[in-house]
């Protein structure tokens, strides 16, 4: 058995996220929260993301800030997928989604906060890339970021918005070229190709 820094047993998603290049990264996310489930996960942010796997965040930025749209999968309160368009906002290295007071989505991630976020895509020629994150949501209540957040984004007023903050458990970048998709997965580390058409 080993032990985290913090004292606690590791687990399997600690040792696959020490496993990467950045374990020196990995080491210093000593924080740890419960998922729904009730098992441990590491909680990492955009920045944290970002400083451990620069390449693929790199893409994923250009994606969300060249739409400023993205998809948004979310879980209905019957257990079935709902699927919607967002504004992404990387601000102050968080990343945002805010959303229409009551919205539906707004209300699934109350109930239910996991979801998948994936950049939009406008064609079938292979020209694009596609970057996705899966994660939970938590609620942003603090006035002084929601206030920050209104400065740089939108024109909503308090308090008829929803504000949510992504906690990344998983990435991933597929593109593609010469009749192959080069795939990549963060945090396991993995990347490979494989033909397609």
């Amino acid at each position: 058995m080993t032990l985290a820094p913090s004292g606690q047993e590791r687990t399997p998603l600690d040792a696959a996220f020490l496993a990467t290049k950045n374990a020196a990264l990995a080491a210093t996310i000593s924080f740890i929260i419960r998922s729904k489930a009730g098992k441990e996960r590491a909680d990492v942010i955009w920045e944290q993301f970002e400083a451990a796997a620069p390449a693929m965040a790199a893409v994923g930025r250009t994606q969300f800030e060249q739409s400023g749209v993205a998809l948004i999968g979310t879980i209905r309160k019957d257990g079935s997928p709902r699927i919607s368009c967002v504004e992404p906002c990387i601000l102050d290295g968080v990343l945002y989604l805010g959303m229409m007071w009551q919205s539906r989505k707004a209300l699934d991630l109350l109930q239910d906060p996991r979801l998948v976020l994936h950049n939009t895509i406008c064609t079938s020629t292979g020209d694009e890339v596609e970057f996705s994150l899966c994660g939970r949501a938590s609620e942003i209540r603090d006035p002084e970021v929601r206030r920050r957040y209104r400065s740089e984004r939108t024109e909503w007023q308090e308090p008829h918005f929803h504000l949510f903050s992504l906690d990344i458990e998983s990435a991933s970048l597929i593109e593609y070229g010469s009749g192959e998709q080069a795939v990549s997965v963060w945090p396991l580390g993995k990347a490979f190709k494989r033909p397609y058409g």
